[in-house]
């Protein structure tokens, strides 16, 4: 099977029967569209004639500009691709042994009190600019919502008769957050 029909097929797949954030598309797309790049240097147009030395050296080659979980997404991508295709079309897998490393968790770094205190204390509640940033940062530090969804909050998505903010986080999984009163 050609590479780009077979990378048309899958992410055509992944967004009607294995639904996928649109971001998390938007990205395998970009990965698997630099793979193929790679591959057409490389004068491979063929699934079949990809083996996981082929995938290794790609990867490799980017391990020297990318960060571990783009690499990480990358033979995500790649692994399900050639999932998909053995599914699909019963073609052998290169990518069995091909290993995605989960990436160490770190623990989100936050303010002390004072920090807060600090910056609450350096906005100028008489100007309609500050009052604006001075509520959009109370928000965010009370909900402990993320920049993102505080940019995508929608005001239907606020009842204050019961208190609840309704946020769509990553991957657009939804959370209810109790609004906290003082």
């Amino acid at each position: 099977m050609k590479i780009d029909k077979a990378i048309k097929e899958y992410l055509n797949h992944i967004v009607i029967h294995d639904p996928k954030s649109s971001r998390t598309v938007e990205s395998y797309r970009r990965d698997l569209i630099k793979f193929e790049n790679y591959l057409k240097e490389h004068d491979i147009t063929d699934t079949e004639a990809i083996d996981l030395r082929l995938i290794q050296d790609f990867i490799d080659q980017c391990i020297q500009t990318l960060s571990v979980s783009s690499i990480n997404q990358i033979k995500s991508a790649i692994k399900g691709l050639f999932g998909f295709l053995n599914f699909r079309y019963d073609l052998i897998d290169p990518t069995i042994n091909l290993k995605v490393r989960k990436a160490e968790k770190r623990l989100p770094i936050y303010l002390s009190k004072d920090e807060i205190n600090h910056i609450i204390s350096g906005f100028n509640d008489h100007d309609l600019e500050s009052i604006f940033e001075h509520c959009l940062f109370e928000v965010i530090y009370a909900l402990g919502l993320r920049v993102s969804e505080a940019a995508n909050l929608l005001t239907n998505q606020v009842n204050i008769d019961d208190g609840i903010v309704r946020i769509k986080g990553k991957g657009d999984k939804e959370r209810m957050v109790p609004i906290p009163y003082d």
